[in-house]
């Protein structure tokens, strides 16, 4: 319902011919920031989940994980982050899947900065994208390992720190997906 809420208000939006240039990405800014603005914090947290099912949506949630921290939403927080951080985890993991061994130091001296997640061609060299998608999922755990410090959230720090030591490690058999899928 979120998701069909916010297409519709982002429709509603290019309706006023004023903003019919306005590119797409920040017409859903726009939106989002409205909602922001009026509280609709669980239905943009839908919305992002539905919408961003990669995990990908850093930039469009700060305003969103700034609020929930600054009003102490923990629960709204750990929503947003705990499907996040799963989306990251299966894809870490279906990528470990296909390999027998490898060696973790030349996977983390990998430069992955150019990584297209949307190009195919960036799925080329199997080494590259286990290097992409471990620092994906370590990029995701530190900025919630932040949220979660700002939110002094202790017990949920701990757990976190568990994942990010075998994640950090590619240990497969010390990521409990349970707790986070």
């Amino acid at each position: 319902m979120s998701y069909k809420q916010f297409v519709k208000d982002l429709n509603e939006f290019y309706k006023d011919k004023n903003n019919k240039w306005t590119h797409y990405e920040i017409g859903q800014k726009i939106i989002r920031d409205a909602w922001i603005k009026n509280g609709k914090y669980d239905e943009l947290i839908d919305f992002i989940l539905e919408n961003w099912d990669s995990g990908n949506c850093d930039d469009f949630i700060e305003p969103l994980e700034k609020k929930l921290i600054d009003e102490s939403h923990l629960k709204k927080y750990k929503r947003l982050y705990t499907k996040i951080i799963c989306f990251r985890l299966i894809k870490l993991l279906d990528t470990l899947k296909g390999f027998k061994s490898f060696d973790l130091n030349e996977i983390q001296r990998i430069d992955v900065s150019d990584f297209n997640m949307f190009s195919v061609d960036s799925y080329n060299d199997t080494k590259r994208v286990l290097a992409f998608q471990r620092k994906f999922l370590l990029s995701g755990i530190h900025k919630y390992q932040i949220g979660l410090s700002k939110l002094k959230a202790d017990r949920e720090l701990a757990e976190l720190n568990n994942l990010e030591t075998a994640a950090n490690k590619l240990d497969a058999s010390k990521i409990v997906k349970k707790n986070w899928c």
